[in-house]
């Protein structure tokens, strides 16, 4: 018996020395880079994460071909909805002042981004919300956050500096 112990204690350390060894797995490759390549489009994206927050939080990107969107999150708080169309930052206003249920105060307002706070009928405001229009030769990308999240301002200045940092990836 005390035989047998020692082999199992043998292993055992023989074991964990080698996994400490062992290099990470391969979806963490990608994060220790800080970058992650998006496919689902006419073209493929890089997005540059922070080196800090894509280790913490792990970032992915998922394509649903049954609405042509990609989804890009990364821990609690950053959710992006990607579509391929050529909508102008004014048409998706006028889509949003059709809300029924939520208000806008529009925060920031140029030709390549809408930055908002939806607000309560009775006039709490929610949450922050951003809509931003990325152009690249062969391909335009309308990036908002997720409608049904709750995000901050420093979270939506997160996702955009995300957005800021993608690019067609080399083919």
């Amino acid at each position: 018996m005390k035989r047998f112990v020692v082999i199992v204690f043998a292993l055992a350390l023989a074991w964990s020395s080698c996994s400490e060894n062992t290099p990470e797995p391969e979806e963490n490759q990608e994060t220790r880079d800080s970058i992650i390549n998006v496919s689902g489009f006419s073209q493929e994206l890089s997005l540059g994460f922070p080196v800090e927050f894509a280790r913490s939080n792990k970032p992915r990107a998922r394509y649903n071909e049954m609405t042509g969107e990609i989804e890009i999150t990364a821990g609690e708080g950053f959710h992006i909805i990607c579509t391929e169309e050529s909508l102008s930052i004014s048409q998706l206003k006028e889509e949003l002042e059709t809300d029924l249920l939520f208000s806008y105060r529009y925060e920031t307002e140029n030709p390549n981004e809408l930055v908002f706070v939806q607000v309560l009928p009775e006039g709490t405001e929610l949450s922050y919300h951003f809509i931003q229009r990325l152009e690249f030769p062969g391909i335009t990308i309308i990036a908002r956050s997720d409608q049904s999240g709750e995000f901050t301002k420093q979270q939506v200045q997160t996702m955009m500096s995300v957005l800021a940092n993608s690019k067609p990836s080399a083919s």
